[in-house]
């Protein structure tokens, strides 16, 4: 009997442990970003649509516009 049992294999552990970490971040992350996503639409976004489709009717807009000379 050679074999090693994976549960009694250390290295396996920190493996697993490792994977879950990652597993549960890259979960966290897209959560995270899922939830403002929804926040954002939620929150009526759908009302400021049309002003952005129009920056130059916005003073604030100008200021944003990245300026082309010295």
């Amino acid at each position: 009997m050679d074999t090693i049992n994976p549960s009694q294999d250390p290295d396996s552990k920190t493996r697993n442990r490792a994977r879950k970490a990652v597993g549960f971040t890259f979960g966290f992350i897209t959560a995270a970003v899922g939830g403002a996503i929804a926040a954002s639409l939620l929150s009526g976004n759908q009302q400021r649509a049309p002003a952005r489709s129009r920056p130059r009717d916005r003073p604030e807009s100008r200021a944003m516009r990245p300026v082309s000379g010295p």
